[in-house]
């Protein structure tokens, strides 16, 4: 999803050697982008990496699928976008329409259609890897003309290959190390899989009136650590990144105003 801002110039989507995302604009850092979901900013508020969840994760904040409209602003922000000083990635989601329309995606990838990395040609075996995305959305009517649905469903599962290596500043020995420790040394993967949904429904009884109600959940398990120098799968650490959302919109306009009520909740 974020990756889709690295086509405008000045912006830097990146992948690290642990398959982390991360986006910036310019010459500042993670910290300095805010991201709006149908005016909604999606800023961290507890950790780096601007956008809530992307410290230190594989995964996505939003599902691409449920993207309708997608726009960048790197300078002369208007007073509705806060917490930015760099970039500002503002995208407006689906809705549903009067017929019924749906899409699916699906890619894999695992390491048998990849070479052999150094680390594993040295220890004449290969990690166990292989990178799945999957998705659906559908979106109809409730009621005709007045009321419809949308809903999506993405999912990742990622083992990112890595090796584990001795501290090159470590005591000499470390080759006579026990069999059952050296052999937590070189090829390794970085298990995570991710889960994210997001639903809406819309209602329009009056041709003044518009309320929207929307979800989105986003479940994340990853283990990190592993590849930091001389840390094996045996002293990983296990992240949960859980990012839960609900909006209610009600929009109202006459012949000379447009006036929008929007209540949030985040965890």
């Amino acid at each position: 999803f974020l990756e889709f801002a690295d086509t405008v110039p000045g912006m830097v989507f990146t992948v690290d050697a642990k398959g982390n995302t991360s986006l910036r604009g310019g010459a500042l850092n993670n910290d300095s982008v805010n991201v709006y979901i149908d005016g909604v900013g999606q800023k961290s508020y507890v950790k780096s990496g601007g956008i809530s969840g992307q410290n230190g994760s594989q995964g996505n904040p939003f599902p691409q699928l449920a993207i309708g409209e997608y726009k960048v602003i790197t300078s002369n922000y208007k007073a509705e976008y806060d917490q930015i000083s760099s970039a500002a990635v503002t995208a407006q989601t689906k809705s549903g329409t009067n017929e019924f329309h749906g899409e699916t995606f699906y890619r894999y990838t695992n390491d048998a259609f990849r070479e052999r990395t150094p680390a594993e040609k040295a220890a004449d075996r290969k990690a166990q890897s292989e990178e799945k995305e999957y998705g659906f959305a559908l979106g109809g009517p409730i009621i005709k003309d007045m009321m419809h649905f949308f809903v999506t469903y993405e999912a990742k599962t990622f083992n990112t290959p890595v090796t584990v290596v001795a501290d090159p500043d470590a005591a000499p020995g470390i080759p006579y190390l026990p069999p059952n420790i050296a052999s937590q040394l070189g090829p390794a993967n970085l298990p995570f899989h991710e889960d994210l949904y997001f639903g809406k429904i819309d209602f329009e009884p009056t041709d003044s009136d518009r309320f929207e109600a929307s979800a989105q959940i986003r479940e994340e398990n990853q283990r990190g650590g592993i590849g930091d120098g001389p840390v094996a799968s045996s002293a990983a650490f296990e992240t949960v990144n859980n990012d839960k959302r609900f909006a209610v919109r009600w929009q109202h306009s006459g012949d000379f105003y447009f006036n929008e009520l929007l209540l949030t909740y985040e965890t």
